[in-house]
């Protein structure tokens, strides 16, 4: 069986998790933060977006790429804002699924969602 491709949204929030763990001892308490924070904002962030900002970065080389965002995303706003409404909504979508489906809702089915919406505009 052919194992699926991981996306390179899922790949970023790897390696930034990795860094956690492995380096944790060697990084500040505000990197620690910052790493926190951009996981957190990527973990909403579509795959669609995420493809469209690698883009816009124009960037051949996943490494440079996700050090670029990973910079970007740590003072942005505008991400971190969109992600905390997204996060909420996702919370109680996935409680009401919970409630009225006897199942979870993945973050995986919520953004998928939200790209279908995104793209029906």
């Amino acid at each position: 069986m052919r194992e699926k491709k991981q996306s390179k949204r899922l790949i970023h929030i790897d390696l930034l998790n990795k860094t956690l763990n492995v380096q944790s001892e060697n990084i500040t308490s505000e990197q620690l933060s910052s790493i926190k924070k951009v996981v957190q904002i990527l973990d909403f962030i579509t795959n669609a977006e995420y493809s469209n900002m690698h883009k816009i970065y124009g960037r051949k080389e996943d490494d440079q790429f996700f050090t670029d965002l990973t910079e970007f995303l740590i003072n942005d706003d505008k991400w971190q804002n969109i992600t905390n409404k997204r996060r909420e909504e996702y919370d109680k979508l996935k409680k009401h699924f919970h409630e009225t489906k006897d199942r979870d809702l993945q973050i995986d089915e919520y953004l998928y969602l939200i790209e279908i919406k995104i793209f029906k505009k």
